[in-house]
């Protein structure tokens, strides 16, 4: 059976909808052939909305399916529609007068969608629906059942008696308001804890956010919206890239760039996109190199770039990195010139059990990580092994010792109970890079002792020393199969995640400010 979300038509050739309608959990964006849209949908069974294939997804680079941050896609229809009227989206020019209005509780927002209408026992209208939800604050939201997973890119909705909600199959529809005369998208439906719960409201993407890298796909150009360096030691050095797509129109686009800021780690290495015009269907690389200074804290910059396309505006892209101090390891066997940092909410220590040491990640609460740093420079060869051995206790399939190699998170990961597993890494490229060990909890649930162990970590060479015994303490073993590495990466979010076909409309129709009894 096919499955559906919701989205909006903000331009006549794209539809906004969430990144997690559109993902599989591991790092790939679905094949847009296996989407369809209904354009100004009303009545499923009755539709006169205009049907489309998908040409193109965009999903933001930044999207995390284990947090959900970021969540939110732009797919783009084979032939544009007329037929409906955009709806507005917040933008640069009316974001505060209406941010403000939400604040001071002078709108209501509305989710509309055909989600589940039952969660005790689904059922899914063929009629369009609204309901009425009062904003609520990330503080407040962060102090419900939702406990600090709500970032700075959401926004919160609901009342806190519950009984009202988004819930699953709206996800990626709107959350609109009023002001002005003018319906305006303020988010877009995104996750929460089951629907309509005590204590427990619907969570949205908050567009505001996201307004740059919209305008920038909707005049046809996709540029990289920031750049996270990750975390360094002083005196390592790293690069980045920018890419720049031209696929809006005929004409070639004539880009300047600068690192505009007045730290010096950051320069500009490459650029291939200012030496000569970046024809349609042709993109384009601006290399970036960080050199971590001695100082310990946050380093940033921006990088700007210009166009000579007078519809396109001048974008500012962060650039963030953390600058560490080293830590040392007096006791757990390793090898070779590894340099090593502790980060995330508790670092890692090292511990002594029967029959020897090894590093252990830190106590952590629900939805905090402990990380374990090391950095290894390869040389003109280009290529280095790094083995180790690695344990976890945890709840299966939701907490996670996960591995990332250049602030990239790889696909393998340990969960649930398993034993000590010898693994290795091979580290390409000359230079400095990073391996990051992180243990991961979601949001709610322990089971174990909910920790991550690492030891004989040797460079260029397998060490064998003999391994400390941990016992695990699982409270429900029956959950736990039998020690495996599994994948990472784990999809979150209100949609069905399945056979994807879409449901998307314009300007919200009727509006009738219909509750949804849960």
């Amino acid at each position: 059976e096919d499955a559906a979300c919701g989205g909006t038509l903000i331009d006549q050739s794209w539809v906004l909808t969430a990144a997690h309608c559109v993902h599989d959990g591991f790092n790939n964006v679905i094949d847009p052939a296996t989407v369809r849209s209904y354009v100004g949908a009303y009545d499923l069974v009755n539709s006169t909305g205009t049907t489309s294939t998908i040409s193109k997804i965009i999903v933001h680079p930044e999207y995390n399916p284990d947090t959900t941050d970021n969540d939110i896609a732009l797919l783009k229809l084979s032939s544009p529609v007329d037929t409906v009227t955009p709806i507005n989206i917040i933008n640069s020019s009316v974001a505060a007068t209406l941010e403000n209005a939400v604040d001071d509780g002078l709108n209501d927002f509305s989710a509309i969608g055909w989600g589940n209408v039952d969660p005790a026992n689904p059922s899914y209208p063929v009629i369009l629906r609204d309901v009425a939800l009062p904003y609520v604050s990330n503080n407040v939201c962060n102090t419900s059942l939702l406990g600090g997973q709500v970032t700075e890119n959401m926004l919160c909705a609901g009342v806190p008696v519950g009984g009202v909600d988004s819930c699953q199959g709206d996800s990626g529809g709107p959350l609109v308001f009023s002001s002005g005369g003018q319906w305006y998208q303020a988010g877009l439906v995104s996750w929460g804890i089951g629907c309509a719960q005590a204590n427990s409201y619907g969570v949205y993407t908050r567009v505001n956010n996201y307004t740059q890298w919209i305008e920038l796909i909707l005049n046809g150009y996709l540029v990289t919206p920031d750049v996270q360096f990750g975390t360094w030691l002083p005196g390592l050095t790293t690069t980045a890239i920018v890419s720049i797509e031209n696929f809006g129109g005929s004409a070639p686009l004539n880009v300047s760039v600068s690192a505009n800021t007045s730290n010096t780690a950051y320069t500009v290495v490459n650029d291939s996109c200012s030496s000569s015009s970046v024809n349609f269907g042709a993109s384009c690389d601006v290399t970036i190199k960080f050199v971590a200074g001695s100082t310990v804290g946050d380093v940033t910059g921006v990088l700007v770039v210009n166009t000579d396309n007078i519809s396109v505006p001048v974008v500012s892209i962060p650039l963030q990195s953390t600058v560490v101090a080293d830590t040392s390891i007096s006791y757990v066997n390793t090898s070779g010139s590894i340099r090593w940092a502790l980060g995330g909410d508790i670092g890692w220590l090292e511990v002594q059990g029967t029959g020897g040491y090894s590093l252990q990640s830190g106590e952590v609460a629900n939805t905090q990580n402990s990380s374990l740093f090391a950095y290894v420079t390869v040389g003109a060869s280009g290529t280095r092994d790094v083995y180790f051995d690695w344990k976890v206790c945890s709840e299966y399939d939701w907490d996670f010792l996960e591995l990332w190699v250049d602030n990239v998170k790889t696909n393998q990961g340990i969960s649930g109970n398993v034993d000590w597993v010898n693994h290795s890494i091979t580290l390409t490229g000359e230079g400095d890079h990073v391996i990051e060990w992180r243990y991961n909890k979601d949001s709610s649930a322990t089971f174990g002792t909910d920790v991550g162990w690492l030891g004989n970590i040797g460079l260029d060479s397998v060490l064998s020393a003999p391994l400390p015994v941990y016992s695990c303490n699982l409270i429900r073993q029956t959950e736990e199969p039998a020690p495996s590495i599994v994948t990472v990466t784990q999809s979150s979010g209100g949609g069905a995640m399945s056979g994807w076909f879409y449901l998307v409309f314009g300007l919200p129709l009727m509006m009738r400010r219909r509750f949804r009894k849960h």
